[in-house]
């Protein structure tokens, strides 16, 4: 299946040219899947598919939040497997001690994160095939009671509370599920100055049971087997280095 004129499985990745997203259709390429790597920004996507330069990968430039643009691509791409929705971009400014936290941020957060996950669940659920599967890419904050991190649970427990009903309404021809990460070294932490990024991971890794904190490739294992895995609905699953422990 690894030669682009025997594809059997077609697989969306939103937010697939970086990250836990690229990490994720790496390994999708890896099974012989025709992956479509979905992102807003041409030059990711460009540098996404240098990297992965693989016959069975294709590039969508597409805002996500864009309504009219996502109903022409899922009207152009014809039915899917699957749909990964690892995009969501919400901003550092959504990780404050909730007396500074700014509603502003808080609601651009929702619109970044939570409104287009759901806009793109809703309109790509229409073309996925049976025994197909929705998975969404969450964070570990929406289960912990980690202060500073209130908006953070608000927008990711608001999807992760849409798992359970959504997977019963759309059974049985399409499974909905969640991996729901700790902290990832990814770009996300950009808006952290690389020595305090450096520091914050150090102490969070010491905190954790598994004393480092996750690779993106820890979460792409976890989407693949929720993909791959046609006996699995309705769950979220955390991927957190034990954090959830306490």
């Amino acid at each position: 299946m690894s030669s682009s004129t025997s594809i059997e499985k077609r697989a969306v990745v939103i937010g697939g040219s970086a990250g836990m997203g690229l990490a994720t259709s790496r390994r999708l390429l890896g099974l012989g899947y025709e992956v479509w790597i979905v992102g807003r920004s041409q030059a990711k996507l460009a540098a996404a598919g240098a990297e992965l330069d693989h016959p069975n990968l294709k590039e969508a430039c597409v805002d996500a939040s864009d309504l009219d643009a996502l109903t022409s691509f899922c009207r152009g791409l014809g039915q899917v497997d699957h749909v990964v929705l690892s995009a969501g971009g919400v901003s550092g400014a959504c990780m404050a001690p909730f007396q500074e936290l700014k509603a502003e941020d808080l609601q651009k957060g929702f619109l970044d994160k939570f409104w287009m996950q759901f806009q793109v669940a809703q309109t790509l659920s229409s073309i996925i095939v049976p025994g197909g599967s929705l998975t969404f890419v969450t964070a570990i904050s929406a289960q912990l009671a980690l202060p500073g991190t209130s908006g953070l649970a608000a927008i990711n427990g608001a999807i992760e509370s849409m798992i359970r009903p959504m997977a019963k309404e759309l059974a049985p021809k399409v499974r909905v599920n969640a991996v729901s990460p700790g902290v990832v070294e990814t770009d996300w932490w950009s808006f952290m100055p690389e020595s305090d990024r450096n520091a914050t991971f150090q102490h969070i890794a010491s905190t954790l049971p598994m004393q480092r904190i996750g690779a993106p490739g820890d979460i792409a294992r976890v989407v693949e087997m929720l993909v791959e895995n046609s006996f699995i609905t309705g769950i979220v699953i955390p991927c957190d280095g034990g954090s959830h422990l306490g």
